[in-house]
């Protein structure tokens, strides 16, 4: 028997470089292009994680 649940989060990235004035859209989605999704095995549970989008918005 096996079990499968699917649950969305919500994640914060802050973002911060001490030499530019300004971080662009451009450069902020190249950083989560290339941010490691990457799936692994913690206490027999397996762990998969994707990056489904961008959400700009925040109740935080």
């Amino acid at each position: 028997m096996a079990a499968l649940k699917t649950i969305y989060i919500t994640v914060r990235l802050d973002i911060y470089h001490p030499n530019v004035k300004e971080i662009t859209d451009d450069e902020v989605e190249e950083l989560i292009s290339e941010l490691n999704c990457e799936c692994r095995n913690d206490k027999g549970y397996e762990i998969e994680t994707e990056i489904c989008g961008r959400n700009d918005s925040c109740d935080c």
